[in-house]
């Protein structure tokens, strides 16, 4: 899947009114979050800041204080626990349309550490489902021909889940395959068969 599907930049970053009046320093970390190694396809995601003052030669307390700054006017989500950035107006630029994109946002957002920016990051996109899911965030895939049987209830919430959901498929592990990407590519298995059958349907 290319970096195009889940990672964009907005081209007017630099005139926001929220950005326009900010610091050189601070406009070039402002838009350094957009296009971080680190970033992720929801956007929030751990931000080391020792790494990221480097790629910047920036010093970290420049760093620092310009997510702080960024915290107060609402660009940025931040968890001092966790270190992890939300970069708030991430999702107005990416609509993820194909359920490979789909998959690598929901992976992204079960990754989350920080349980305050998961909670608004996963309402940010609630409009998105889940690859094989209809509208809206938590609900289990419904019983399908193709399938055979219903997927077992919050399958994807265990490694056990995961495995059994993928053995229904036909589906297994690949050697050195993460459990999170397992999980994604049931995802869009499970999809396609979905678009493939309501294709057949239309076309007859």
């Amino acid at each position: 899947m290319s970096a195009v599907d889940t990672r964009a930049v907005p081209c007017n970053l630099l005139a926001w009114p929220a950005i326009s009046n900010l610091l050189p320093d601070q406009k070039l970390i402002g838009a350094y979050l957009f296009f971080s190694p680190d970033a992720s396809a929801c956007g929030c995601y751990f931000l080391p800041r020792p790494r990221a003052a480097a790629d910047l030669s920036l010093p970290i307390a420049v760093l620092e204080e310009a997510l702080r700054e960024f915290e107060r006017r609402k660009l940025v989500a931040l968890d001092s626990e966790t270190g992890e950035v939300f970069v708030l107006s991430w999702p107005r630029w990416l609509n993820f349309r194909t359920p490979s994109a789909r998959g690598a946002l929901w992976t992204s957002l079960d990754r989350i550490k920080s349980r305050k920016l998961s909670t608004i990051a996963k309402s940010a996109y609630k409009s998105i489902p889940r690859p094989g899911e209809g509208v809206g965030v938590g609900e289990v895939f419904p019983f399908s021909k193709e399938i055979g049987e219903p997927l077992p209830s919050g399958w994807w919430e265990s490694d056990e889940g995961i495995i059994a959901t993928g053995r229904l498929l036909k589906l297994n592990a690949q050697p050195g395959e993460s459990m999170s990407a397992f999980k994604a590519r049931i995802r869009v298995a499970v999809d396609r068969q979905h678009q493939t059958k309501r294709s057949m349907a239309s076309r007859g």
